[in-house]
């Protein structure tokens, strides 16, 4: 589809593609998802609604920029169906078209266990992979976004929080899962709208755990997702394929003594960032009304 494209939509699109890396995506919509647990939350305390905000630029921008980010989305968007991201695919890097095309595959292939149709499978693939490649696209083409110590979801102009949970729900069979001690969530949601603070510790098994809290409880306890806080290691703040997922998190960022080290130039920048976030975990505390979750072993678990 490049050989379509003006001059300079051909250079955003290209510079995108030679940095695009398959990964996780976005649905809107996912298609297993309940009504009720596809809206948004009702029944949200002034004191406990999640600030929104938008994305913070900090470099220098170029002039073009938002043109450029604007015409690769627009390329996205005009894709003809699921042929067309596999035509998209023809324009990767020789080492990423294989994993993109696998991805794809794989993605449709569980896509038609849930909705047990092919037409509707490439359907909903569809617009998952258009999204996906769209919200790089801002990064790859765009400023990329820098996390603070303590960041706070964007909602606005783009909800990164939605699509983070349509991704994962579009993969969750609802009717199949259980929420466990539901009287449990019933004490913290109490407790958080005291004022008191809650603070749960597990284990990290996917890179849809984040997801599972706002998914699984919006319905027997609206809004209790948006007020999670999330401990979040390096990775999931530098990394490309997952810093969209993690701009719809509330997080408090960290480095880890393990990779204190990789970089000996990053590492006073890494210990100061580290002190700034114990700051603000104790201004949030104080306040109160803060629910954090943290995984003492990190990646470890997942095994």
């Amino acid at each position: 589809f490049i050989s379509f494209l003006n001059p300079l939509v051909s250079s955003a699109m290209a510079s995108f593609a030679s940095a695009a890396i398959a990964s996780l995506g976005a649905f809107p919509r996912a298609p297993r998802l309940r009504c009720a647990q596809r809206r948004a939350p009702r029944h949200v305390s002034r004191a406990h609604r999640p600030t929104t905000r938008t994305a913070v630029e900090v470099a220098e921008k170029d002039p073009l920029e938002d043109f450029k980010v604007a015409a690769a989305k627009l390329a996205i968007t005009l894709l003809p169906g699921e042929g067309g991201l596999r035509a998209m695919a023809g324009v990767l890097p020789a080492k990423f078209k294989g994993t993109f095309l696998g991805l794809i595959d794989s993605y449709k292939q569980q896509m038609m266990l849930a909705l047990e149709d092919e037409q509707r499978a490439s359907t909903a693939l569809t617009a998952i992979f258009k999204d996906m490649v769209k919200a790089y696209a801002g990064q790859i083409i765009g400023t990329p976004y820098e996390f603070p110590s303590h960041h706070i979801c964007i909602r606005e102009p783009f909800d990164y929080y939605q699509m983070a949970n349509a991704y994962i729900g579009s993969l969750v069979e609802f009717d199949r899962s259980i929420l466990r001690y539901p009287e449990r969530w019933t004490a913290i949601k109490q407790q958080l709208d005291a004022g008191e603070n809650v603070v749960m510790m597990g284990n990290h098994q996917s890179e849809g755990d984040a997801a599972f809290i706002p998914l699984l409880t919006e319905v027997s306890h609206p809004g209790l997702g948006e007020q999670v806080t999330y401990v979040a290691g390096d990775r999931v703040v530098t990394d490309l394929l997952c810093k969209p997922f993690s701009m719809g998190k509330n997080l408090l960022c960290v480095h880890s003594k393990k990779h204190m080290d990789d970089d000996p130039a990053l590492r006073s920048g890494k210990m100061k960032q580290n002190i700034s976030t114990v700051k603000a975990m104790q201004r949030l505390l104080k306040a109160g009304g803060v629910c954090i979750w943290i995984a003492p072993a990190g990646g470890r678990d997942r095994r």
